[in-house]
């Protein structure tokens, strides 16, 4: 993604979540950072054959460099075992270029 593009994230992606968390937990430790449109888990995405990571959207950039800032490689307690919790900003979806799709040429 360009540096235009990337400018426009408000989105956290989170690895290495712990496997206990929900995204009702993910909003109580995410929200002291601003306010959060959406929580997206990989257990609820159809096909993740990984289940500990999700996207946190906040409504503004500044509140997801804050969460990064004040998260990423955070030490987390998970049962008996301890995960480093990784935040980055979200890369965006890239919009298909249209390479071979949709104009088939002129019929007449």
């Amino acid at each position: 993604p360009d540096e235009e593009a990337m400018a426009q994230v408000k989105s956290v992606f989170l690895d290495a979540l712990p496997t206990s968390w929900d995204s009702n937990k993910v909003k109580e430790v995410f929200s002291e950072f601003g306010e959060i449109e959406k929580v997206v888990m990989a257990k609820n995405l159809h096909g993740s054959k990984r289940k500990d990571f999700a996207f946190v959207n906040f409504a503004t950039r500044e509140a997801a460099l804050a969460a990064i800032e004040a998260k990423h490689d955070s030490e987390i307690e998970d049962g008996e075992k301890t995960v480093k919790l990784k935040c980055t900003l979200a890369k965006p979806r890239q919009k298909p270029e249209g390479k071979g799709k949709g104009a088939k040429g002129a019929k007449g």
